[in-house]
């Protein structure tokens, strides 16, 4: 029999979520949030749904895979899952399957489920978050005040006053929502209480109508901040507003939601993604974590990591399913010299690595050449990793 489905009718009248919890998925309440829906099948898979509260506009994405779709796409992919008849073409098997189990579909309320995992709510109000009007700490930081109050940073850099002390607040997003906040002052480096830091990112303010020129991932705002100062705001000040720049803080770890950011931005960008992390071991980590998780295909992998014992281990794994583990010290040159023999993976992945030559980190030169005129950045040199 074969049977005929109107699809854009079936992407209004049935969610991706609903469809797979009444067919074999369960949700992973741990790691599911009020805007990324993660279901897991019991072979394995495990699938993200963006925008699970509305139909016909939900999408999908499976995780350490690159494929992404809607209701349809979802179905046509899984027909052997979702018992399909091989006698049919593909897409009566996707009619078949959706006129066969729709009846049976049940309507999740989800979010009632994910509120119970969550009993603390962070609150940006509980800090008396101001604008942006105290800018002496990040000035000692050697952060120019001029660049601060560019649009780019409207709405990203708060400050408040605590027992009569003025500090910087840093809001983590998640989509538009704040989900937490880095505190930073003198003598102060903490997160703010109830901050859900797992499931969001500092970054900076975008254009989202045009291409991203370039995406810089930083450990720190306060690095990002230093990067974009030293790199781009000292070539011109019109030429860096003009910049469709975008900056992202993991905040010294790398989370699973800089996965699905990145995922979630336009499909068009055409960006030079530049890991701007720390000039040592941690830093190196970072950045071949961050590569991973931006692209799961990259090869490379920490195996074992303990920044105590003598030794790192990383896998490298092939087209053809075959695995090398690599053994190394526990060293800054020798993690440096591991790292850049996949300088070519990176750059087919448009992945740069810049760190500050000399220095720990980049607020460390932008401070240290404040401090001495006679360190220079040369605008647009390129330096080695």
């Amino acid at each position: 029999m074969n049977y005929e489905v109107n699809f854009e009718k079936a992407k209004n009248q049935i969610r991706i979520s609903d469809f797979a919890l009444s067919n074999g998925y369960s949700t992973d309440t741990k790691k599911s949030t009020r805007k990324h829906l993660i279901l897991r099948h019991s072979d394995g898979e495990k699938v993200c749904i963006f925008n699970h509260k509305a139909s016909g506009r939900e999408l999908y994405f499976v995780l350490n895979s690159d494929e992404v779709g809607d209701l349809i796409l979802f179905v046509k992919n899984r027909l052997d899952k979702f018992g399909g008849n091989p006698s049919q073409n593909e897409w009566q098997q996707v009619a078949s399957i959706l006129s066969n189990k729709s009846p049976n579909i049940r309507h999740y309320s989800v979010d009632l489920e994910l509120e119970k995992t969550s009993t603390h709510i962070f609150r940006l109000s509980f800090y008396n978050a101001r604008k942006l009007d105290d800018f002496e700490y990040l000035q000692k930081r050697g952060l120019n005040k001029d660049m601060l109050q560019s649009q780019k940073f409207v709405g990203r850099i708060f400050n408040n006053t605590y027992q009569s002390k003025t500090n910087v607040l840093f809001p983590c997003f998640h989509g538009e929502e704040i989900r937490g906040v880095s505190i930073r002052g003198e003598g102060v480096k903490v997160n703010g209480k109830n901050s859900d830091l797992t499931h969001s990112l500092w970054h900076t303010n975008y254009d989202k109508s045009n291409p991203i020129e370039a995406i810089v991932v930083g450990e720190s705002p306060i690095d990002v901040l230093s990067y974009m100062q030293l790199k781009y705001y000292e070539k011109g000040k019109n030429k860096f507003e003009n910049a469709n720049i975008l900056g992202i803080s993991i905040d010294g770890s790398v989370r699973e939601y800089l996965h699905y950011f990145v995922r979630a931005l336009p499909k068009d960008y055409d960006a030079r993604i530049i890991l701007v992390n720390d000039n040592d071991v941690p830093g190196y980590l970072h950045d071949i974590k961050i590569a991973k998780k931006i692209d799961n295909n990259f090869p490379i992998e920490p195996v074992y990591i303990n920044l105590k014992s003598p030794e790192l281990s990383f896998k490298q794994i092939y087209s053809n399913g075959l695995e090398h583990v690599y053994t190394i010290k526990n060293d800054r040159d020798s993690i440096k010299d591991f790292v850049s023999q996949f300088k070519g993976l990176l750059s087919k992945r448009k992945i740069e690595i810049d760190k500050p030559i000399g220095f720990k980190d980049w607020n460390g030169l932008l401070m240290g050449r404040e401090a001495h005129t006679d360190i220079e950045i040369v605008p647009g040199k390129k330096k080695g990793i």
